[in-house]
This record gives structure tokens, C-alpha cells and sequence, in this order.
């Protein structure tokens, strides 16, 4: 302990040393272990002990992707390009005040490896910023912005990224944000989680404006509501949770409906070389789902035109399963299979007055696979497939030019350090 204190206040002094080096102090404190810094030591030992500990990690990921996108509205197309696959910095925080509570912090920013932008402008920390306090003996709440526990976004999502053969790692042509509605990050936001508790871990997120600042009147801000249950016993993980999304009154051009969904599923190592997964989802008036959307409505400030938005979201319900199987202990192959089959009530307009309302079906069947092979414990290796087919009025008589069928392909490298 006297040894890392010591080390800890020599290098206090090397910082201070380098700050100030216009001052003229390098010469006069660049020494090694003097009666200076073993009394500075002595009288900084319990507070170097307790000082918190800073983990600084990132990914860089960089692939080459092709894709292939049939439609009978638009026409066929083919591109390839360079792509960023989820590439970031952070820093884990943790000062531990006693044997039982302890003050956590997690920061992450997003960065594009191909171009070395933000992913998010003008924003640091577009990920994840959140200041939490823990306890082993009540949990954890953590404050600022952050997935909610059911979206697919750490250190909280412990629901539905667990459902995903893909792990989130990939983008929503293979993942399970191509299927199911999730919540994206939020805001303003608090969540608390429960230790576990024979095997049962409880969580709940609230967001009091999810884009943004907060607005005074509170029911013009957009918030979130979410809340989940898990359930571990050796190789089986169970979760089920639900959220909703209050949508603020202050759009003027929709009055949205509250969007709504439920999820359970499992993750089961059934070997230790291989892991299945199982995900269903019912869902009420989404706003956004693949490539389905129900528009919030606009006005084009050149010519003045008003588009009126929907009021109803997509109701549907969708299904995931799929497996990773190791082979090696250095090669994994992964495959699955998901499916939506959903709908939405849409008001007609015409001239700006609402004429009359229709229901619009459609379905996706999305199948992917994969292979990953590590080259070490920090880079990996990737090689993955999909094909996804779209159908139904939804496709053609709303979202007009979206594909009909689309496959593609994508290879690369992940370094995580």
C-alpha cells in the first residue's frame, strides 16, 4: 500500500510537472523517491488508496460491404462501399467509497474509423454518459444518457440484445433492431436495477425527455418508460420486459399515439461450444420499424405546403432465433432467422382534410449468417451474409421505392483495446 502510494504521489508530481514545465519546476522536482516524496506520500496514502479507477477502452472496426436491393417501384441497384461498424472510445469510472457502496461512471463516444468524425456532430459522448451510484447490497441508479433497459445499448440493455445471435455488433440487416422495436438512447434519463436475488434481476428506466432538453410543460417532452425482469440459473438466461414511449402534444401537424412493446426471450448455452437463442415481440403504434415508418408530418417552409403526420404507429408482432457455435475455440459461426408480420391504420388526406382511413399489412422474413475468427483476445476476423425479403401494402402503397428483397454480404476486422 506505502509502495503504491509513494508511486501514486511521484506521479502527481510528474503531472504537475509537465503542466507547469513554463514555470521553470522541471528541474527542481524531477527527482526519484526523496524525503519530499516519501512525506507527500505518507500524507496522501489514504487518499491515493481510495482514488478512483479510470479504464480507458475502444473498437475500431472497418469492413467492406456489398449489397444488392431488388424493387419494382424503384428498380434494382448494386453498391459497395467502406463501412464503420460501431467504432468508439470510452472510460470506465469506479471509486469505491466503502465495502459496499461505490460511485460509477460511463462515458462513450462513437466515432467513424473511416473518416475519424463523430458519429454524432457536435455532441461528445453521443453513446452513453451516465453517473452512477452502486451498492452490492441495493443495486445500482445511474443519471444522464443511456440505453434503457430495453434497448440494445450498455451497461443496461440486459433484455433484448440477449435475444440476438449477432450480439448488436452488426448493422440492423443482420442484428435484432432490423425486426423488433427498441428503444433507442434517451436523455435525461434514470436507471435503476436491483442486485440479483436468487437469480432474479429487476430494472427500470425512465426518461424525461428522450431527445434533447426538457420543455417546461411536461407533456410536450417525448418520454420513456421501461422496465424489465431476468432470470439466470447456469446456462439459461430469461428475460421479459416492456416500454412505452409518451410522445409530447406539441407536433402539430400528428397527434401520435403512445407507442407501445412487449418482449420475452431466452439465451441457453446448451454445450459449451454452442448458445440458442429465442426472441418474440408484440408491439403497439411504433413510429419507426425497419424500413416502415409512420411520419410525425411537416410543413415546407419554401413553399409553405403542409404534410399532415399519422396518428397511428405499426402494430405487428416479430419472432428471432438463430445459434453461435465455436468449433474452434477461435472460429464462431452464426446463423438466424427472423420474421415480422404487422400492419398499420393510416388517415387519408387530400388537400389537407382527412378523407377517410385504410389498413396497410406487410411482412419480413430475414435470414443471416456469419463467421467470426479470432486472431487474438483484442482483434477479430468477420465474414457475414443476409437476405432479407419484404412484402405486403405496407411496401408498396406507403413506403414507395423501399426494396422488395435486398441481399448482401460484409467482411472486415474488429480491434478492441
Amino acid at each position: 500500500m506505502i509502495f503504491v502510494a509513494i508511486e501514486g504521489a511521484r506521479a502527481i508530481l510528474n503531472i504537475n510537472t509537465f503542466r507547469d514545465a513554463s514555470l521553470g519546476w522541471r528541474n527542481t522536482m524531477s527527482f526519484s523517491y526523496s524525503k519530499l516524496t516519501v512525506a507527500v506520500a505518507t500524507c496522501l496514502a489514504g487518499s491515493v488508496a481510495m482514488a478512483a479507477d479510470v479504464e480507458i477502452y475502444g473498437k475500431v472496426d472497418l469492413g467492406l460491404e456489398y449489397s444488392h436491393v431488388s424493387s419494382d417501384i424503384a428498380g434494382d441497384s448494386d453498391s459497395f462501399k467502406m463501412t464503420n461498424g460501431g467504432s468508439r472510445f470510452g472510460f470506465n469510472i469506479r471509486e469505491q467509497i466503502n465495502n459496499d457502496w461505490a460511485i460509477r461512471g460511463y462515458l462513450e463516444n462513437g466515432f467513424n474509423a473511416d473518416d475519424g468524425k463523430f458519429t454524432t456532430s457536435d455532441t461528445l459522448f453521443d453513446r452513453r454518459m451516465i453517473l452512477a451510484v452502486q451498492s452490492k447490497t441495493y443495486g445500482e441508479m445511474g443519471f444522464g444518457r443511456m440505453g434503457t433497459v430495453m434497448s440494445t445499448n450498455s451497461p443496461y440493455a440486459l433484455g433484448i440484445a440477449y435475444a440476438d445471435p449477432f450480439e448488436t455488433g452488426y448493422t440492423a440487416d443482420y442484428t435484432i433492431s432490423g425486426l423488433f422495436a427498441t428503444d433507442s438512447r434517451a436523455n435525461n434519463a434514470i436507471t435503476y436495477f436491483t442486485p440479483k436475488i436468487a437469480g432474479f434481476k429487476a430494472g427500470v428506466t425512465w426518461s424525461f425527455q428522450r431527445a434533447g432538453q426538457e420543455e417546461e410543460e411536461n407533456d410536450h417532452n417525448d418520454r420513456v418508460l421501461a422496465g424489465l425482469l431476468t432470470y439466470e440459473n447456469g446456462p439459461i438466461y430469461v428475460f421479459g420486459g416492456a416500454s412505452t414511449i409518451m410522445w409530447g402534444n406539441d407536433n402539430e401537424y400528428a397527434d401520435r399515439k403512445d407507442s407501445v412493446e412487449a418482449t420475452v426471450g431466452l439465451c441457453w448455452s446448451a454445450m459449451d461450444n454452442l448458445k440458442l437463442y429465442l426472441g418474440a415481440q408484440w408491439m403497439k403504434d411504433w413510429r419507426t420499424l425497419g424500413y416502415w415508418s409512420a411520419e410525425d408530418g411537416s410543413k415546407n417552409e419554401t413553399t409553405g405546403v403542409v404534410t399532415l403526420g399519422q396518428e397511428n404507429g405499426v402494430d405487428g408482432m416479430a419472432y428471432i432465433t438463430g445459434f453461435r457455435y465455436m468449433p474452434t475455440g477461435q472460429l464462431t459461426l452464426i446463423a438466424s432467422y427472423g420474421y415480422f408480420d404487422g400492419e398499420q391504420d393510416r388517415d387519408l388526406f387530400k388537400e389537407g382534410k382527412l378523407t377517410g382511413s385504410k389498413t396497410y399489412e406487410g411482412k419480413r422474413h430475414r435470414f443471416s449468417i456469419g463467421a467470426e475468427y479470432d486472431l487474438s483476445k483484442t482483434t477479430t476476423l468477420y465474414a457475414v451474409a443476409n437476405y432479407t425479403k419484404n412484402s405486403g401494402e405496407m411496401l408498396t402503397e406507403i413506403q414507395k421505392g423501399a426494396f422488395d428483397s435486398k441481399y448482401g454480404a460484409l467482411v472486415g476486422i474488429t480491434h478492441w483495446f
